[in-house]
């Protein structure tokens, strides 16, 4: 996840202004553990992998988070899943193209995370139609 907490501090921190969290795999499991839960699903938090705009470069860091967590559930089949990350929107072939990936080779992610918008436009904007078929 360092690739992610990069980006997210090359872009200046989360435009929110909320920090990003410590996390660690340990933690997540002390979680489990503590709580009594069975699994957790992991997934990227606000601001997303949009922080890192709509180019190679973001594409990169998305096949390196989906990558990173599907190692983690392959480390702990009983105790996680992820949800899997996705490149902002509006590079619609690379979204097309992560989740053909997700889908088709690596097959590890039980769903995707969604963003609310993507710029000024909504996930419902006609422009995503071929991502929602």
């Amino acid at each position: 996840m360092l690739g992610y907490k990069n980006a997210v501090a090359e872009a200046g921190g989360d435009p929110s202004g909320f920090p990003t969290p410590d996390w660690s795999e340990e933690g997540t499991l002390r979680s489990l553990y503590l709580t009594g839960s069975a699994r957790a699903v992991l997934s990227v938090s606000t601001p997303g992998i949009p922080i890192a705009g709509t180019g190679q470069q973001a594409r990169d860091l998305c096949r390196e988070t989906n990558e990173y967590f599907a190692d983690l559930v392959n480390k702990h089949p009983l105790r996680l899943d992820f949800f899997a990350a996705l490149p902002d929107w509006r590079d619609v072939n690379g979204t097309l193209e992560e989740i053909e990936y997700i889908y088709s080779t690596q097959k590890e992610a039980v769903g995707v995370t969604l963003n609310t918008s993507y710029g000024d436009l909504l996930p419902g904007d006609a422009t995503f139609k071929t991502i929602w078929d």
